[in-house]
């Protein structure tokens, strides 16, 4: 009972097969077995004799020319069993169709049970249909069984034997409708004799990336009809290139499915003629006649859609025989993504004003209330406290319909925008609401949090925001654009397929920014008439006039659309309500808005102009101003021609990811492919039939119908092997991409040991400036500044590159060259002078690595023997600062071996630690490699706490993974230490005057931070012990 046929090797009978009731049958199915025994040892026998003759075992021609005769009877005996079972079927179909012309098509006359077709037992394509029908209508795989049964005992007679699929068939079923939709998806594209546009989109779902295809072809009322040629095909990259690949793959897989269905038709019905079109019907070149290319904007997308273009253009020549100079294919950007993205930059813009406007207030508010204010994150607030929906466990929406009925009946409560998922008109559309709404809900609120024990973070939350007025204005300044601009512009978008015979083309559409752009810098240079609503409700009276629709639409949803009261009791035009509260406001706290309101509109008004004119975004592509090649202006007579009638928008590629991701959603581990076929044949309507109409499945000729699912179940289990082997390809693709990746990394990082390596050597041979003098001497030789500037960059890179030095590093200049030539000399002449006193370069290059394993110390073990040989000379090393500590310091041992400069006992102390410092710190591991810079620091004689600013360590290329340690102190243990085993940071060196100052760690609660050392200063600041002149 699976989804496709089997093909036995048993002789078909020229009658029916006894019942499993009989005893002949059990007979017959002995004599099979024998057969098939027999069949097994002959064939074990046959490879045996192979393998001997491979081993050199000789054979005589008698023994060979028998074993090729056997051979040639089973070859001839194979064939005569499929011509068997092809003519058993042709016979099974015919029989089948005499019984369904005498019963009149009667579910009472049919048989509830498997039958013999071919050389298995298989069910009837009547119930596989059912099933089909079943499932686009909605019913579980698991509930299909049920249905089939109840419906089997209400029509057939009382005592007839019932036998219905199980739910594993009932599943693998969507593979045969996967198969029957794409087939007739291709047979109706093939027979059509042009193809109008083309629709691609992409996603993801289960971390899957996918690719959808329509192809849009005139209908009987020549109007374009999107057919989806492939639901969710999985990509095995997401670049435009392989994105392209995909499509050209989904074509030949279309044209697959016509030559399979032609070979299947012509098996069961040698005889008949049928109009199945062959392979080459599917062509991009169908396109090349006017035909448009349609996707999102991104860049990816962008690419994918000139690839596409010169696809068509290079398909229209070579396989449809047209003329290079002939070839019109059209460009066409989705509206509806380009408006989204004005409006994202413009709410940016109004959130990020009101944050520079509310710092203080913002600070001061409890972060445990994560209050921002972004309308996004409001009008999600909302959605969860509000909804009369109730889908929010921590939301009061049940409670607060009761309550408006009980304190506010017959008022008009606007509802709540939804904001689950990705909406990216959200903003704008839920504005409305929040500001006609946001008085009840402050009342409800505050009614919520004077009960006992009535803490809630959300309603805390939406109180500070909704007493806010920045955020009222910025609501109504979002409520205002969507009255404005939005409803106009999303209709035109939207319904410009419908308005060809107007003469509205999808290049008319480059009018809308052109009539947007100086309506927006008139409200730049006039802020109050932002509050007109005269000028803000006739931007668009010039394509009002000139459309009639849209005149229709705009008086509609003012003049005649109602919404409800509280308590239904009457109704009211609500969005002519809210026109007039928000340009004429009867509400005080809305009258106190306008000054905010006029500041934000100026701001949104810059954004969204500076959204238009911004050329590295699509917009900009349909500017008239700015000459865009999809501009209004730019368009000649024939591409306005060719785009009448033609979609703006990419939503039927978007309906039908929401239909694949619906059936995702409520079927859970359904497979990806099952899950894009119910939704294709939902949105093809291809099984659907009522009282009036019927499918495309049912208008097509009986044998044809036959043959098509004969195919479908055929062919259901290679295409769900496919689609595993396509997964498995993305994923191993995935793989080797990472791969490639980390190889690069790699390679980079060797790139940088090179360079270390190559300026480490520079420091240490005579090409390195080691004095102040010498640094004068060498700058003043030279005659070009810019040769200056580079010998004083290459003596930077000695020191930064070849030692880690990261404080020393590069960076952009900031000022002009003669500035940056001065700094570099005066740092190069400082750090000379200080190294000359104190620190010795090390023998090997000193440097962070980047790379995977690359370490530039030895292990922890060896570190200790190196400080053990030291000791025993009388000199220890700090595992820290490299430096000597004298030849009668004794240095304790941490817990993991390394010893540190802390709690030293001896006449010597160590040179650093003169001035009684203790340097308290709370640093990372990961900036463990840094000074104490910028710091807590608290005096070891007065204890108060101070902030170090001094320079940061010369060797500040440690890596983050130090050894651990004590922390360090020079008169005892420090205070708030933690004992050995902690992270500690290294003691200060000597400041690039020739101080020398004692600044050692101290733990502080487990956890470190510092400053960047770009950030640092001279000097170190104390109540008493340090002077002004060394701040």
């Amino acid at each position: 009972g699976g989804a496709g046929e089997g093909t036995g090797a048993a002789t078909a009978v020229e009658t029916p097969p006894p019942h499993p009731g009989q005893l002949s049958f059990w007979r017959q199915l002995l004599e099979v077995a024998t057969e098939e025994y027999d069949a097994k040892c002959e064939e074990a026998l046959n490879q045996r004799a192979a393998k001997n003759s491979a081993r050199g075992t000789l054979r005589s021609r008698e023994d060979s020319l028998r074993y090729q005769k056997r051979l040639a009877q089973q070859r001839l005996k194979d064939k005569h069993t499929a011509e068997d079972d092809a003519e058993a079927l042709r016979e099974q179909v015919r029989r089948l169709e005499g019984e369904k012309a005498a019963a009149g098509g009667s579910f009472v006359a049919r048989k509830w049970g498997k039958e013999f077709r071919g050389s298995a037992w298989t069910w009837p394509y009547w119930i596989v249909q059912l099933v089909l029908e079943l499932l686009v209508c909605g019913v579980p795989p698991a509930s299909i069984p049920g249905v089939l049964f109840a419906t089997a005992k209400a029509t057939s007679a009382t005592g007839v034997e019932i036998s219905v699929p199980g739910v594993d068939y009932c599943r693998k079923s969507r593979s045969i409708l996967r198969v029957l939709t794409e087939t007739l998806a291709a047979y109706r594209l093939g027979k059509a004799g042009s193809w109008e546009q083309l629709f691609v989109d992409g996603t993801s779902r289960r971390q899957v990336p996918l690719q959808t295809l329509l192809i849009g072809i005139l209908n009987e009322n020549d109007e374009v009809m999107p057919l989806m040629l492939s639901a969710a095909h999985i990509l095995t990259g997401e670049s435009a290139e392989e994105c392209c690949l995909a499509v050209h793959a989904m074509i030949e897989r279309g044209a697959e499915r016509l030559v399979g269905w032609a070979r299947q038709h012509a098996e069961l019905y040698p005889s008949d003629t049928h109009d199945i079109p062959g392979d080459e019907s599917l062509s991009l070149g169908k396109l090349g006649d006017g035909g448009a290319v349609t996707t999102d904007n991104c860049a990816t997308a962008n690419k994918l859609r000139t690839l596409l273009c010169k696809a068509v253009e290079e398909a229209a020549v070579k396989e449809m025989g047209m003329d290079e100079g002939d070839v019109l294919v059209l460009e066409v950007a989705c509206w509806h993504h380009l408006r989204n993205v004005w409006f994202g930059g413009a709410n940016k813009a109004l959130t990020a004003h009101c944050r520079a406007a509310l710092k203080d207030e913002l600070d001061a508010i409890d972060g445990r209330l994560r209050v921002q204010p972004s309308m996004e994150s409001v009008l999600r607030a909302c959605d969860k406290e509000f909804s009369l929906c109730a889908n929010y466990p921590k939301g009061h929406g049940e409670l607060f319909g009761p309550w408006m009925a009980a304190t506010h009946p017959g008022v008009l409560l606007f509802h709540v925008e939804r904001t689950s998922g990705g909406r990216q008109d959200m903003v704008n559309e839920g504005s409305g609401a929040f500001y006609m709404n946001h008085t009840y809900w402050v009342e409800f609120i505050d009614w919520r949090l004077r009960m006992p024990n009535a803490e809630n973070v959300l309603q805390e939350n939406l109180f500070i925001v909704m007493t806010s007025l920045e955020i009222v204005a910025q609501s109504r300044v979002c409520a205002i654009l969507h009255l404005t601009i939005v409803i106009p512009a999303r209709w035109l978008a939207g319904n410009s397929h419908t308005l060809g015979e107007l003469g509205w083309s999808v290049r008319c559409m480059g009018r809308v920014v052109d009539i947007l752009e100086p309506s927006l810098e008139h409200l730049i240079e006039n802020p109050d008439d932002f509050l007109d609503e005269t000028f803000m409700m006739g931007i668009f009276d010039e394509l009002i006039d000139e459309l009639p629709p849209l005149k229709e639409y705009i008086d509609h949803i003012f003049d005649s659309k109602l919404m409800a009261t509280v308590g239904g009791s009457s109704t009211e035009h609500h969005l002519a309500r809210l026109r007039d509260e928000l340009f004429s406001p009867e509400s005080d706290t809305h009258q106190a808005s306008d000054e905010l309101t006029l500041e934000m509109g100026t701001v949104a008004s810059e954004a969204l102009l500076g959204e238009l004119r911004d050329i590295k975004k699509a917009t900009s592509w349909h500017l008239s101003s700015l000459d865009g090649e999809l501009s209004w202006g730019m368009a000649s007579d024939d591409v306005h021609e060719a785009g009448l009638g033609k979609y703006a928008v990419n939503d039927p590629a978007e309906r039908s990811f929401g239909l694949t991701t619906r059936q995702i959603q409520v079927a859970g581990r359904i497979e990806i492919g099952h899950a894009g076929a119910v939704g294709q044949a939902i949105m093809h309507g291809d099984l659907k039939r009522t009282s009036s109409s019927a499918g495309v499945f049912y208008s097509l000729p009986e044998r044809l119908a036959t043959s098509l699912l004969a195919f479908s179940i055929a062919e259901a289990p290679k295409t769900r092997v496919r689609q595993r082997a396509d997964l498995a390809a993305q994923r191993a693709a995935r793989q080797r991409k990472e791969e490639i990746a980390r190889e690069r990394g790699e390679a980079a990082a060797t790139e940088a040991i090179i360079d270390a390596l190559y300026y480490h050597e520079m420091f240490h041979s005579a090409a390195r400036w080691k004095t102040a003098t010498a640094v004068d001497r060498e700058v003043n030789a030279l005659s070009s500044k810019s040769a200056k500037l580079e010998a004083l960059k290459e003596q930077i890179r000695m020191r930064s590159l070849g030692h880690g030095r990261r404080a020393m590093r590069l960076r952009g200049p900031r000022t002009g060259k003669s500035a940056r030539r001065r700094s570099l000399r005066l740092i190069l002449r400082s750090a000379s002078v200080a190294r000359a006193r104190r620190w010795h370069p090390p023998s090997r290059p000193w440097r962070r690595w980047h790379a995977r394993g690359c370490r530039p110390w030895a292990s922890r073990r060896a570190r200790w023997r190196r400080w053990t040989r030291s000791s025993r000379r009388g000199r220890a090393t700090c595992s820290r600062t490299r430096a000597a500590c004298g030849p009668n310091a004794r240095l304790p041992v941490s817990v993991t071996g390394t010893p540190s400069c802390s709690q030293r006992r001896g006449p010597t102390r160590p040179p650093w630690s003169a001035s009684g410092w203790t340097f308290a710190a709370r640093t990372s591991s990961r900036r463990a490699d840094r000074s104490c810079a910028g710091a807590r620091a608290r005096c070891s004689r007065c204890r108060t706490a101070q902030i170090c600013r001094s320079r940061p360590f010369p060797t500040a290329g440690l890596r983050a993974s130090m050894p651990r340690g004590p922390p360090c102190s020079s008169v005892g243990t420090p205070t708030g230490s933690g004992g050995s085993g902690r992270r500690s940071l290294c003691g200060l060196s000597s400041l690039l005057s020739g101080t020398r100052r004692a600044h050692t760690p101290r733990e502080r609660g487990g956890s470190i931070s510092t400053r960047h050392p770009r950030h640092t200063s001279r000097g170190a600041v104390c109540c008493k012990k340090m002077s002004n002149a060394h701040v």
